[in-house]
């Protein structure tokens, strides 16, 4: 039998791990690159079978985090399971992965028992030591514990005493998620007098009336201009009208679901209708956990406030030609009144001949209003009602049009349907919609389609 010379076996384990490192370290700058699933196919392909070396706990950490940011938690779970039970101090960075996939699949013990070994057992630098308390202090809101939540924020700020910035806004919008407003009042003082986090928090704790938080919300929205004394010596009393700044998108949005939380608590459907139909037709109404519109609500009021006028103009249910009529005759006085009544028979007409002629009508007092957006995240889903809506819309609107496809695909998007998303977005045309439209094809998997549009947008 021959043997090997030692010098031979030694260079070739050594090239062996040369190589494997080499191909762990193009498996993070591909993931350092935007290119996750290539980064993750390459460590599929490469990464040891032994879990016995710290070079393995390395591809395990970063497939892990690759996987996390893919949105795989169940898979990062499965993994989670076959792991060691002992999980070496220099490998404890993988708990931060598991914590986070454990966090999104609302496991939040789960999630703190990983955090502790990493804590208390591992090796964090202060920046991943940082991370984790964060991640701590998540696990206990995601249990609706705010009091745990609570001391842990304020253990995190006696030891971080710079917050960063808008730390304690999310703090405080953390608590208020978790049902601490006790607990997220203690940090009232904190917050910028011109988030509008704060006028929440001031209406949530009863430190101001629902009627002082509209009237509040109201004067952000639309604030009064501003005189200003301008001019020199005799011409001093020369007055300059400077208009302010008013809020706009995301901004403007919460403003308008305080006017809606505020008229639901002051039982004033009239007034919550409005706010959710303007706040519904902001392009960034909807993503947002504390100040977002579902249609849903905006649906339900206006059936109380179509009950309500029913009920006034003494209708009977199922009366339909009546209530039609009586949105008919309602629609210039009191459009909201029209568009509620119309929304009721859209939903609950008799016949679908009806239920489509309100359709229709409601699609249409919606875009007299200038509420296209609002009219796109209502009939969202419903094909024959979407064309409804853009047959509505007038000639030659293009812009109107496109800004309608957008809202649709947001809406799409919400409802985890990217490939559906992407065709309304490659609908509605333009550099912004076409950049979404990618994004989307992306994360249906349809890489192609992607790719080119990708490419697109490079020429």
């Amino acid at each position: 039998m021959k043997y090997l010379p030692v010098s031979f076996l030694l260079v070739t384990l050594l090239s062996g791990l040369a190589a494997a490192d080499s191909s762990l370290d193009l498996a993070a700058q591909l993931a350092r690159s935007g290119a996750p699933q290539s980064a993750l196919a390459r460590i599929e392909r490469d990464q040891p079978a032994q879990a016995d070396t710290p070079l393995w706990w390395q591809w395990e950490t970063l497939r892990l985090s690759l996987l996390v940011e893919l949105g795989r938690d169940e898979a990062v779970l499965q993994r989670m399971a076959l792991l060691p039970a002992e999980i070496p101090a220099a490998a404890r960075a993988v708990c931060r992965p598991l914590a986070q996939a454990a966090l999104r699949q609302n496991l939040p013990a789960q999630a703190r028992a990983c955090l502790a070994q990493w804590l208390w057992e591992g090796e964090p630098d202060e920046a991943q030591l940082k991370e984790a308390r964060r991640l701590v202090i998540q696990s206990y809101l995601g249990q609706r514990r705010a009091d745990a939540a609570y001391l842990a924020m304020l253990r995190f700020r006696q030891d971080y005493p710079a917050p960063g910035k808008g730390e304690t806004a999310r703090f405080v919008e953390q608590l208020l998620l978790a049902g601490g407003v006790a607990e997220a009042t203690n940090w009232l003082a904190q917050l910028d007098e011109a988030n509008p986090l704060k006028l929440l928090l001031r209406l949530k704790a009863h430190l101001i009336t629902p009627e002082a938080a509209i009237a509040a919300a109201r004067m952000t929205l639309d604030p009064p201009p501003l005189p200003v004394e301008s001019g020199k010596g005799s011409k001093k009393n020369l007055k300059m009208v400077v208009l302010p700044v008013r809020p706009v998108g995301k901004e403007a949005a919460a403003y308008w679901s305080i006017i809606a939380q505020a008229a639901e608590l002051r039982r004033a459907p009239e007034v919550q209708a409005e706010a959710l139909e303007r706040q519904l037709n902001l392009a960034d109404s909807t993503g947002d956990a504390l100040f977002g519109a579902g249609a849903e609500t905006l649906w339900r009021v206006y059936e109380d406030l179509a009950q309500a006028e029913a009920n006034r103009a003494q209708l009977l249910t199922g009366e339909d030609a009546a209530w039609f009529n009586l949105a008919e005759r309602s629609a210039v006085a009191t459009p909201l009144t029209a568009r509620a009544l119309l929304a009721y028979l859209a939903k609950h007409a008799a016949n679908d001949e009806m239920r489509a002629v309100a359709q229709a009508r409601l699609a249409a007092l919606l875009v007299q209003g200038n509420l296209d957006g609002a009219a796109a995240r209502l009939f969202a889903g419903d094909g024959g009602a979407e064309a409804v809506l853009l047959g509505q819309l007038p000639a030659g609107e293009n812009l109107r049009r496109s800004e309608m496809l957008i809202a649709f695909g947001q809406v799409a998007a919400a409802r985890n349907d990217p490939a559906r998303a992407a065709e309304y977005y490659l609908r509605a045309g333009g550099t912004g919609a076409k950049r979404l439209a990618a994004d989307s094809l992306a994360r249906a998997g349809l890489l192609e389609d992607a790719r080119r549009q990708y490419g697109e947008l490079l020429k």
